[in-house]
């Protein structure tokens, strides 16, 4: 018997999994289950993503052959009169998603293929969301007053820390690190909380976790290890599990008190920087900023983005999206180095979000 799941984002993109392993459905449950529907109605014209598993799928053999590389790649094959972006993990197959006609993501039932489908997943979503005049974008989202703020960079800038800070200031969640931008409104993409174990230590104050907390400790050390390790378990999917240094997290886990708001317009985007003291000033050509960390964190998503453009229906891109967005709607960029969240926090509150 055919198993289906939808999930509706937002009512801009439909996406119909069908006969997937147990894993990948627990863990589409678990990320993305709040946008899980039950009832669609056909009558409403939403584009509609596809995903399926590569056993049994009509595909051409010669997509399935390996490659020698170890790390996970996009390759464009065409076969059978159609033209196919293939994603490998250890030269094996992962997924498989069409650069012509509809949107559709195969994808392997191997437990550590698992993140390599997600990725794609993602990848596959943004580019079909960009062709709508939306897309994905990497940052935290805080509200207040029914207006949110964007806090994007590159990992390691200090999105965590910031959040952190703010929620306990009062502030009300919408992302931790991936949102929809649409129309100048942030839309929520997932509704839990991933933080790095150093988080969990540099503000113990704000959790009570002490076994997730021990967990992460027992990760930390675990990890020492894995250098010394031959190559083969160094890439392994399990090993790499183990060592996973991030905890997820439930909203009422690290801010009880604050609400998760799914939608709201967006009032300031602030653009996070490493440096050695602490600066702010302000971002003329901001599409051009934000799209550089954009791309910069999702290199799966320009990849298989360039391949769209060479193959198939490529799109306009990004940079359209985020001007109209930030340019377009009069959305201010702030550029802030913030090299300490202690020495830097007061000014950051001073300069950026006084008067929010």
């Amino acid at each position: 018997m055919r198993q289906e799941l939808w999930f509706d984002l937002h009512s801009l993109l439909r996406v119909r999994c069908v006969d997937l392993p147990r894993h990948l459905v627990a863990r589409l449950n678990a990320d993305y289950g709040w946008f899980k529907v039950s009832d669609v109605d056909s009558r409403e014209e939403l584009p509609e993503l596809v995903v399926r598993s590569l056993e049994n799928a009509p595909l051409p053999p010669g997509l399935f052959r390996r490659i020698k590389t170890a790390a996970g790649c996009w390759y464009a094959d065409e076969a059978g009169g159609c033209v196919h972006a293939v994603l490998t993990r250890l030269g094996v197959t992962s997924a498989v998603a069409t650069l012509d006609g509809p949107p559709v993501l195969y994808c392997s039932a191997r437990p550590a293929h698992a993140g390599n489908v997600m990725n794609a997943l993602l990848a596959l979503v943004e580019h079909v969301l960009v062709r709508r005049g939306t897309m994905l974008c990497k940052g935290a989202v805080l509200v207040r007053g029914e207006q949110a703020m964007v806090l994007a960079g590159l990992s390691g800038a200090g999105k965590t820390s910031v959040m952190l800070r703010m929620l306990h200031d009062g502030w009300d969640y919408l992302s931790d690190n991936t949102f929809i931008l649409h129309a100048g409104r942030a839309l929520a993409f997932r509704r839990h909380i991933v933080v790095h174990h150093y988080h969990l230590e540099r503000f113990s104050e704000y959790f009570v976790l002490n076994r997730k907390r021990r967990l992460a400790a027992w990760r930390r050390g675990l990890a020492r290890v894995v250098p010394v390790l031959p190559s083969m378990l160094q890439v392994s999917g399990k090993v790499r599990n183990l060592c996973d240094p991030y905890v997820r997290l439930d909203l009422k886990e690290v801010a009880p008190e604050r609400l998760f708001v799914p939608d709201a317009p967006i009032a300031r985007w602030v653009l996070l920087l490493a440096g050695a003291q602490y600066a702010c000033n302000a971002v003329e050509d901001g599409a051009r900023a934000v799209k550089a960390v954009h791309d910069m964190a999702h290199a799966d998503y320009v990849a298989l983005r360039q391949l769209h453009a060479v193959y198939g229906s490529g799109g306009a891109g990004v940079e359209p999206v985020l001007a109209q967005c930030l340019e377009g709607g009069g959305i201010p960029l702030m550029r802030v180095c913030l090299p300490d969240i202690d020495s830097g926090y007061a000014a950051f509150c001073h300069d950026v979000l006084s008067g929010f």
